[in-house]
């Protein structure tokens, strides 16, 4: 596992534990950590809008989930084409 994945683990568990602002550091560590290490339209960057999305839904911030969404959407449309399953989850 990658140091960035494991914040990222830490995420998920402070989350169901519904510490959200701990999960939300968790998350914003790995994405600082996938940005310097990774290139822009990495599938792990695009993992973790994912769980900020979630996260902010948890919190009913729903235009900042809605950007996450957005941001993972354009970097799995760089991976796959249309028709892909990640494509349609994520519209």
């Amino acid at each position: 596992l990658s140091i960035s994945a494991t914040w990222s683990h830490m995420g998920v568990v402070f989350r169901k534990k519904k510490d959200f602002s701990t999960a939300m550091a968790c998350y914003t560590k790995a994405l600082e950590i996938e940005r310097i290490s990774s290139a822009p339209d990495s599938l792990d960057i695009a993992d973790t809008y994912h769980n900020l999305c979630v996260i902010f839904i948890d919190q009913r911030e729903y235009q900042r989930a809605l950007e996450n969404a957005r941001l993972r959407l354009e970097i799995l449309q760089k991976h796959c084409d249309d028709d892909n399953e990640q494509i349609q989850e994520s519209k």
